[in-house]
């Protein structure tokens, strides 16, 4: 929740310090209209893979240029790509991880999974009932 209020913050200073002309605004609320598509504090409970930007390309082909050259080994190339791998497999994980909290927390609160709850009591109630009736 703090990126969120984060982003606000940011976005209120920006309408209100006369830093944008008229166009400018006019485009920045239009964008906002659609924030949860391109916010990353909008989308956080969203699975994505580990994939937000075509930055992330960008900067394994960063980490390729300073790490390589064409001189380089394929024992270094490989090396290379071990650890990309090894980096983006831990992204993936967190973001499954919480990815699988929100889901859970979503199961937990939704109104569908408590009114089975309740009909599964009260089948159970039912059944109890019909092997003790009341004497």
């Amino acid at each position: 929740m703090a990126q969120k209020s984060k982003f606000d913050d940011v976005v209120s200073r920006l309408k209100e310090d006369d830093i944008l002309t008229d166009k400018q605004l006019e485009y920045l609320d239009e964008k906002l209209k659609e924030k949860e598509k391109w916010a990353k504090c909008e989308n956080l409970s969203v699975f994505v893979i580990g994939v937000s930007t075509t930055s992330q390309i960008e900067s394994m082909h960063s980490v390729l240029r300073e790490e390589l050259n064409s001189n380089s080994r394929l024992r270094e190339v490989l090396h290379v790509f071990k650890e990309i791998e090894k980096t983006e497999t831990t992204k993936f994980q967190q973001e499954f991880t919480r990815h699988k909290k929100n889901l859970n927390k979503d199961l937990i609160t939704s109104p569908l999974i408590k009114l089975l709850k309740i009909s599964r009591l009260l089948i159970s109630l039912k059944n109890l009932n019909k092997l003790f009736p009341k004497a």
